[in-house]
Parts: C-alpha cells; sequence; structure tokens
C-alpha cells in the first residue's frame, strides 16, 4: 500500500526495471558484459550489476535502488558516508558507460534510494552523482590494499551492531582506534607498513 501510494504521486516515466550489467543478458537496456569504468588513470575497474529502476526525466535519467529496511545506515547530508556507500554512484557512472554502449545518448543526473516499506513511508534520498575524480579518490586506497594482497576486515565506524556472519568474522574487525596499536606491533614488517598507509587513507577520504 505505501508503495503504490508512493508511485501514484509520480509523473516521471520509468524506462527501466532490474536494467542488468555483466550478467548474460542481452536485450533492451540489459548488457551481457560487465561495463569498464574509468573514473582516473589509476581507477579502471569492469562492474556488474543490476540497477531497480531508471526513470527518464527532463535532463536526463534518474536511477533508483529499493530498500526495503531502515534509513538509519544512510546520511542524506553525505550519500557516499565517506566512501563507505558507493552503489548509488558507481551504478551512475555504469549507466552512463552502458547507454554509450548501445548508442543511446543520456546521462545520469540524480541516483538514490527509495524506501517503500512502512517503516520509511517511501521517502527518498539522492544526490547528483560525485565528479569522476572525486569517486576515484575516495576508490584508491581501497585499490592499493587488494594489489598488495590487504582483503582487511576494515571499518571507519562500528557497523556490525547486527550480522547473521558475526561467526565468520569473530574479533578479526578493525576501527580507526586500533591502527596505533597495530602499527606499533607490526613496525619491522615493512609490507604490512604500506597497507597500513592505505588504510590510514582510507579513513581520511
Amino acid at each position: 500500500e505505501v508503495f503504490l501510494a508512493v508511485e501514484s504521486r509520480q509523473t516521471i516515466e520509468p524506462v527501466g526495471f532490474e536494467v542488468s550489467f555483466g550478467f548474460g543478458e542481452e536485450d533492451r537496456m540489459n548488457l551481457a558484459e560487465p561495463v569498464p569504468v574509468r573514473l582516473s588513470e589509476g581507477v579502471i575497474f569492469r562492474l556488474r550489476g543490476r540497477i531497480d529502476r531508471v526513470d527518464r526525466v527532463d535532463d536526463g535519467y534518474e536511477i533508483w535502488d529499493y530498500k526495503t529496511g531502515s534509513m538509519a545506515p544512510y546520511d542524506p547530508g553525505d550519500l557516499l558516508k565517506r566512501g563507505t556507500h558507493l552503489q548509488w554512484a558507481l551504478y551512475a557512472y555504469a549507466l552512463e558507460v552502458l547507454f554509450r554502449q548501445q548508442g543511446r545518448p543520456g546521462r545520469v543526473v540524480r541516483s538514490g534510494y527509495v524506501f517503500p516499506g512502512d517503516r520509511e513511508h517511501g521517502r527518498r534520498i539522492s544526490e547528483t552523482p560525485p565528479a569522476p575524480e572525486d569517486l576515484a579518490r575516495a576508490l584508491n586506497p581501497l585499490f592499493e590494499l587488494v594489489s598488495r594482497g590487504g582483503f582487511i576486515h576494515f571499518q571507519k565506524e562500528h557497523a556490525c551492531a547486527y550480522c547473521p556472519y558475526n561467526r565468520v568474522c569473530g574479533t578479526e574487525a578493525c576501527l580507526p582506534k586500533d591502527l596505533g596499536g597495530i602499527r606499533e606491533t607490526m613496525a619491522e614488517e615493512p609490507e604490512f607498513s604500506d597497507l597500513l598507509d592505505s588504510l590510514n587513507q582510507w579513513v581520511g577520504v
């Protein structure tokens, strides 16, 4: 009922639902292969995913991801949340690449989340996609960590209040307050020191 009430107030034109790239589907707006995303000279990757909804608006397109849970983990004033919520921004660039590959004109002017459940009553939060260099700056420390073999369970803030997989991680989660002690413990390991430098960059994003 909440979803229908929200939709009944919309006057925009939806042009795509569950738009996929990288899952082998090739019809209408879907692209079989992952899309190449280039944000800077050092941040280039292939991305696959599914965009819940694409709307056509006067000056381009809007994309929306449906979230059935609470809005609490999201910050309407900082949708990237210091580089920890990337989906909405990455999907915006992916859709523009998909359009170019299909010969479609258009750009994504807004991207965000819709909360259609009875908890948030259809609220929406969205932003204009960030500049490529800003998104690259957020991702670069993560790319450095991966290239050095560092797959560390690091969080900028405690985000494991509830998780059905917490037994897998145990006590391995690391917060910014732990970096000093880890650096002292691993002071004689130069390779690990490089990983910590990348982590410190990630904290500062």
